[in-house]
């Protein structure tokens, strides 16, 4: 297949590394026109390169969608694709676009359907009560009143939490007067159903030549990363504390500076060690603060991490 004219004279325009990484087609679809982006690469580029690379081939065709076509695509990596609104295509099996409202996936009877481009956040309450079902013990059937002193937060937020994951069809509510939950999906078809609805816990982050003087201390970040994989240790020490215990300790820390210093403190908005009680924070909350890492080790360390995660 060959560019029509007009996009060869604009190909050549392309920088050289955007003309080894893809072969780009011309097309349309109801009438609107696309730009199709084949990777050529046997590495698929972080969801963040292709949001820049899109941007760089717009700046040469124009104000066009453009559409990423991959041979193959693992479930998280669509998912993520699709959390980042990055459209692309995976021949027979997905597409999707979000500029042109588009969504088509294998076996669907309603080949093209409204997608909705503003996806629902879970707030930290409701992220925390789903991480925790998914590594530490079952939620399932416990009264509402337990699982907010599991979690140490209100039964108030709780419930709201609660209503939120429903409203998502993550889960359903049983019972009239003690009611329990009721997951619909279990271990890591929960996780890839919930995982567009996640962010990362991270909510400030500090830095000091000093060591913390915060009391059990997990790691985060890549010094985390580290502890669960092959990554070589990173010289810059990563460490996570929850937004209460950091409020509590905070006038207590010397030399604390917004951008640099030998270490780094993640305040997160939920307390780490409700997920984990060893010398790392939770393998799942680690992805979702470095699943947006440009740097190929650290994707390839994640990849590794998520193959290796036990599922309840």
């Amino acid at each position: 297949m060959e560019l029509p004219r007009f996009e060869k004279e604009k190909n050549r325009k392309l920088p050289l590394y955007l003309k080894g990484s893809y072969a780009l087609f011309s097309g349309h679809l109801s009438s609107q026109k696309v730009l199709w982006a084949v990777i050529k690469s046997p590495e698929s580029p972080t969801p963040d390169q292709l949001t820049k690379q899109s941007r760089a081939i717009q700046d040469v065709a124009g104000n066009v969608p453009v559409v990423f076509v991959f041979d193959g695509l693992d479930t998280w990596q669509r998912k993520r694709l699709i959390e980042k609104k990055i459209g692309f295509v995976e021949p027979f099996r997905q597409m999707y676009i979000p500029q042109l409202f588009m969504q088509i996936k294998e076996g669907s009877h309603q080949p093209v359907e409204k997608f909705v481009a503003a996806q629902q956040q879970l707030k930290p309450p409701a992220q925390l009560l789903l991480l925790y079902h998914l590594q530490v013990k079952s939620l399932e059937g416990l009264p509402f009143q337990e699982i907010a002193q599991i979690l140490q937060y209100s039964p108030m937020s709780i419930t709201r939490s609660i209503q939120d994951l429903h409203s998502l069809g993550l889960l359903k509510v049983e019972g009239s007067k003690e009611k329990s939950l009721l997951f619909g999906q279990q271990g890591r078809e929960l996780w890839e159903q919930a995982l567009p609805y996640l962010t990362s816990p991270v909510r400030e982050t500090w830095y000091s030549d000093e060591t913390f003087n915060i009391d059990h201390l997990q790691y985060g970040g890549e010094t985390a990363l580290s502890h669960y994989s092959l990554l070589a240790d990173a010289q810059q020490k990563c460490y996570v504390a929850g937004k209460e215990i950091f409020r509590f300790s905070k006038s207590n820390l010397d030399g604390l500076h917004k951008k640099f210093g030998n270490n780094m403190l993640q305040v997160w908005h939920y307390d780490p060690a409700v997920l984990s009680k060893g010398k790392a924070v939770d393998r799942l909350s680690l992805y979702l603060t470095m699943k947006d890492h440009e740097d190929e080790r650290i994707q390839a360390s994640l990849r590794q991490i998520m193959h290796e995660t036990s599922w309840l």
